[in-house]
């Protein structure tokens, strides 16, 4: 549990090739998703004594006993599937509600991939839908370069390991955190699509995570 929870040091991550570095995990730049009693964080950064930087995948399980008492977690750490994890999958999909929904890539002309997600709710659901574009590549020349400049998301110093857009559209009662303009964050790790909800600014406010269901 330590290992995991380990913060950096307030002085922030040593440059690689800097001597003495300190080796420390960056929880602040991973994906926080939770449900229920699960936190699942998604490419969370981890520095070597050698100034490499890695991605672990980390899931805690917060046990709760007949009294109420939460105990110790249990925790998994695995390797992120993708060393950038901006190769997304395209596909059908189900978000942790039921919600389903397909996943579409395109290539650009400037080598960047533009995915598109697009949800409908489960049977017995909200009559609402959710449609959801992002952008690989970096901010500069990124086709949301003004939302994401003027939102803030330049000075992430993680921004890199994301891909970045916007909420189209978001109606009815259904993914109450989602309004249609906000800025997003997305990253594929194996079959799930984590999403990152900021708003207008450069803080996260929701998310949630969508599981490749079939080709």
């Amino acid at each position: 549990m330590k290992k995991i929870l380990l913060l950096a040091v307030s002085c922030g991550f040593a440059a690689a090739g800097q001597a003495a570095t300190v080796p420390a995990v960056d929880l602040e730049s991973a994906g926080v998703i939770v449900n229920g009693n699960t936190v699942n964080l998604y490419r969370v950064p981890s520095l070597d004594a050698a100034g490499k930087t890695h991605y672990s995948d980390v899931t805690l399980t917060l046990p709760v006993d007949k009294n109420g008492a939460i105990g110790k977690p249990a925790q998994t750490v695995k390797p992120s599937a993708s060393p950038q994890g901006l190769q997304f999958v395209a596909g059908n999909y189900v978000g942790s509600s039921g919600a389903l929904c397909s996943v579409t890539t395109s290539a650009l002309a400037d080598g960047r991939q533009q995915s598109a997600l697009s949800c409908r709710p489960s049977v017995g659901g909200f009559s609402t839908g959710l449609a959801v574009n992002w952008v690989s590549g970096p901010l500069a020349g990124h086709p949301y370069e003004v939302d994401l400049t003027k939102a803030g998301i330049d000075q992430i110093a993680g921004r890199a390991a994301y891909s970045w857009g916007v909420i189209n559209d978001r109606s009815g009662g259904w993914y109450y955190c989602f309004t249609t303009g906000d800025i997003v964050s997305a990253v594929q790790s194996g079959r799930q699509i984590a999403l990152n909800v900021y708003g207008r600014a450069n803080t996260v406010k929701c998310g949630d995570v969508f599981t490749l269901n079939a080709p």
